[in-house]
């Protein structure tokens, strides 16, 4: 059986609470003596108990306000790690130890972008096809141990990301860290 998350729970917990006590409130008109047939029916619980759990659906609507935004500040987490794990790679001639131990946070931080993607709450084709691309990038290192595959993997899923904002170059930084301040210029201490 699966469990409760805490908020499931307090959302039972009011409820069951909610409902007693408005059984509580239409037996005490009665003078606390239930009457048969009268207090709370199966037809009131049943329509007063979705009203408390029926906020899972509120939850359902995407937290993000400016889309963009967003995804350029994961860009700006991510994608160094990217950049760090593929100059590495290209670097050496062979996938070893320490390339090996750097993959399962590379592909946390793929997966965490690929994610983003999907214009709506539940994964679309783009983020299938992305999860399907870094798993081939994670399969060709971890099991393969294999540089070119693995370089293979990687070119399709950049090849992947869709056209816009979501792009990045490796070799152009400013495509993902963001504008840079120009360190020359005296700073306007007012």
């Amino acid at each position: 059986m699966a469990r409760m998350s805490k908020t499931g729970s307090r959302r039972l917990l009011l409820g069951t609470a909610a409902v007693a006590l408005l059984h509580l409130l239409i037996s005490a008109q009665n003078g606390f003596v239930p009457v048969e047939g009268a207090g709370l029916s199966r037809r009131l619980a049943a329509g007063v108990l979705p009203l408390f759990f029926s906020a899972d659906a509120a939850m359902a609507i995407p937290r993000v306000t400016d889309r963009e935004e967003f995804i350029n500040r994961m860009k700006r987490e991510n994608v160094p790690t990217f950049k760090q794990g593929i100059d590495y790679l290209k670097k050496i001639d062979q996938v070893d130890d320490r390339m090996r131990a750097f993959v399962p946070r590379m592909i946390r931080k793929m997966d965490i972008y690929a994610n983003i993607q999907s214009r709506s709450e539940a994964p679309d084709r783009t983020v299938r096809r992305l999860v399907a691309d870094m798993e081939l990038f994670r399969k060709a290192v971890e099991e393969k141990k294999d540089k070119q595959a693995a370089l293979k993997a990687w070119d399709a899923y950049v090849a992947d990301l869709p056209i816009g904002i979501a792009k990045f170059d490796l070799d152009e930084p400013e495509s993902f860290e963001g504008p840079q301040s120009d360190s020359s210029e005296p700073s306007d201490p007012a």
